[in-house]
């Protein structure tokens, strides 16, 4: 899995592996090449980041940390950013899911410590017995998308109000 980033200007700071990448400032992250693949879990201290999974399903390692701002999209469709343990953690950014999939196999999807989480579009899964978003001293808005809980999870600790609860069936 390769990854481009390119500013706004039209510079391309960086073209290569997804895993080894770092995160810029008001630069869009474009993942491309194999279908599937491991991205760099460096803390996103960047502000203005954009991370489109182009259809693509990356895979870290550790929860990504967002202590500057991320937006993450998907412009092809089916794109997932996938986590065994915990996907995302926002500690002082923000985070916007516009499209895509954030999923998790265990532990909790979008975990909001402080600063903010919003949620306008795309898919929030986990397939575990945890929570799949909260807010502790941050913000977690939910205006759109779907929340799944799958295989016993459960959707819980949510200070917003969710308009829809998708529950799969699985478990």
């Amino acid at each position: 899995l390769y990854a481009m980033v390119q500013r706004g200007d039209g510079s391309v700071p960086y073209l290569g592996s997804a895993a080894a990448m770092s995160w810029y400032s008001d630069a869009i992250v474009t993942l491309t090449g194999a279908a599937n693949g491991t991205l760099s879990s460096s803390a996103v201290t960047a502000s203005g980041a954009v991370l489109d999974l182009n259809g693509h399903t990356a895979v870290i390692s550790a929860p990504l940390s967002i202590q500057g701002g991320l937006t993450i999209r998907d412009s092809a469709g089916g794109g997932v950013l996938s986590a065994s343990s915990g996907a995302i953690e926002v500690a002082g950014g923000s985070l916007t899911l516009q499209s895509g999939t954030v999923s998790t196999q265990d532990g909790t999807a979008i975990a909001v410590s402080s600063g903010s989480a919003a949620i306008s579009g795309g898919t929030v899964e986990v397939s575990a017995a945890q929570p799949t978003g909260y807010a502790v001293s941050g913000t977690f808005t939910f205006t759109g998308g779907i929340l799944r809980a799958k295989d016993g999870a459960h959707v819980t600790d949510m200070k917003v109000q969710l308009p829809a609860i998708s529950d799969s069936g699985d478990g």
